[in-house]
């Protein structure tokens, strides 16, 4: 009896001593995984703009981004001319036509710019048949990095972003030609401050109406604010968006110094 008892305590002795052993082993393991996924994790975001600047030194764009259009009728953009502004001259005339597909009963119009290569530097130039006319500027590339199971791997390829500017207002993933911030002319460019940027916010310290007040005089009329900015062209106006029944982007108007209210009719505010 007392040597099956020895054995035993031998036995158990040899369990507690291997399970010390797995659990070290695990908990080093662990401990690798985590602390390099911390180390990974910075290393990648350092490679991150590291390698998104190299990637931006590619001087041209060749990948023809796609731009999309919000609140025209289709009559009004069914060809669209382009030009490319290059050094202060207008380049390259081209005129294109939207591609136009429906996913549950609303229409989508799409098109490519039409250049097979534009310099990262140029602003391209879009008028619609109205005329209105939007700047688009900004494209540019970035790294994208390798990630396996455990992180970072390190490595990246250059990958373009369709991240641009229309008319001053930042997009992801595409431009949006929207109608109801066109310019009517090149030459006669409005002032627009969109209420995500400081420039809105300083303006709200130096004009009698403000957001607040401006969503309560909406909120009167029925409208629904679903694009909101400041427009200057003689005077400071808050611009909100609704739609008509005929599903047409309309504009309510609101000056930012007497708080009237102008509903505007053609979806361009004046």
């Amino acid at each position: 009896m007392v040597v099956k008892h020895k054995r035993s305590k031998k036995i158990f002795l040899g369990c507690l001593v291997s399970l010390g052993v797995v659990f070290v082993l695990v908990a080093a393991f662990l401990f690798y995984i985590f602390d390099g996924w911390g180390n990974r994790r910075e290393q990648a975001e350092i490679d991150s703009v590291e390698q998104s600047a190299i990637c931006d030194t590619i001087p041209y764009i060749t990948e023809q981004p796609e731009l999309s259009f919000i609140y025209f009728q289709d009559e009004e953009i069914n060809s669209i001319k382009f030009q490319i502004l290059r050094d202060g001259k207008l380049i390259g005339d081209t005129i294109a036509y939207t591609a136009f597909y429906i996913i549950d009963h609303t229409t989508y119009n799409r098109v490519k710019i039409p250049y097979e290569c534009f310099l990262k530097t140029d602003t391209i130039v879009l008028r619609t048949e109205h005329p209105l006319y939007y700047k688009i500027a900004g494209f540019h590339h970035y790294a994208y990095l390798h990630y396996g199971m455990f992180g970072y791997l390190g490595g990246y390829d250059c990958r373009f972003s369709e991240d641009c500017t229309v008319n001053g207002k930042n997009y992801t993933h595409g431009g949006v030609i929207a109608k109801y911030a066109g310019w009517r002319s090149l030459d006669s460019i409005p002032l627009r401050i969109y209420e995500d940027t400081p420039e809105f916010e300083q303006l709200q310290k130096d004009i009698p109406i403000k957001y607040e007040e401006a969503l309560k005089i909406i909120d009167r009329k029925r409208s629904t604010i679903s694009a909101s900015f400041l427009y200057y062209q003689n005077g400071f106006y808050y611009i909100s968006s609704r739609r008509s029944n005929r599903k047409v982007m309309l504009l309510d108007k609101i000056n930012g110094y007497t708080g009237e209210f102008k509903a505007v009719s053609d979806g361009m505010p004046e």
